[in-house]
């Protein structure tokens, strides 16, 4: 699943422009998981890692989050579209696993691609 979701993150990536790639990476660091220091001089291989290493399978809704900020709109439909197909080949219904992060300091469950935020009282 790793390389799979690696591929579909890396090949948006190649097609961006320089400005682009260097705004994603500024975007990216905005979500406070990977320090600018590793993220400045990173290369589209090392961006998608780092992704991969700090948001798990998260990775590509994170990336979905950034195209939508840059008003990427139609990279963003199509990797949402190539997430679902990606999720479908790879999830049994049953799998929830946790994300490393949380919501309030609830931690968020992952279903497929569906998220869950667990509620604390």
């Amino acid at each position: 699943m790793d390389a799979a979701l690696k591929e579909l993150l890396r090949k948006i990536l190649d097609n961006f422009s320089r400005a682009d790639f260097k705004r994603f990476k500024h975007c990216l660091r905005d979500q406070a998981l990977i320090p600018w220091r590793k993220l400045e001089k990173a290369d589209t291989d090392d961006a998608v890692d780092l992704m991969v290493q700090k948001y798990s399978m998260g990775a590509g809704n994170v990336m979905l989050t950034i195209l939508q900020k840059m008003e990427h709109n139609q990279l963003a439909m199509d990797l949402e579209r190539d997430l679902g197909k990606l999720g479908d080949q790879q999830y049994s219904p049953g799998l929830v696993s946790p994300l490393s992060c949380s919501f309030d300091g609830a931690p968020v469950l992952q279903h497929g691609w569906e998220l869950y935020f667990v509620v604390v009282s």
